[in-house]
């Protein structure tokens, strides 16, 4: 069977693929995608986060690696407080704040 060369997704798709995972973290602030500058930024925060390195990472990934890049990602905007915890960090504080 021969392999199935990976989609590659363009700059814009990218984006909305971030927006949308954010979201899923429970984020329901509005998030502007900027396509000129290539960023996402969250509403009333003084935060911008710029996609270009992440997005040549995800290129580059194997199919079974993406899912983590965008995790990476996804969890650089939530630890910078600009969105909900997940939930295995929530739990990782707590046992931090107990010991």
């Amino acid at each position: 069977m021969k392999k199935q060369k990976p989609t590659r997704l363009n700059k814009d798709d990218f984006a909305k693929l971030m927006m949308d995972s954010i979201r899923q973290t429970g984020e329901n602030g509005k998030i502007a995608y900027e396509p000129e500058e290539f960023r996402l930024r969250g509403e009333g925060k003084n935060f911008a986060m710029f996609f270009t390195n992440g997005y040549m990472e995800y290129c580059a990934a194997p199919l079974a690696d993406r899912g983590r890049v965008i995790r990476h990602y996804v969890r650089k905007w939530v630890r910078k407080g600009y969105g909900p915890e997940f939930p295995e960090q929530k739990e990782h504080r707590k046992r931090r704040v107990r010991s």
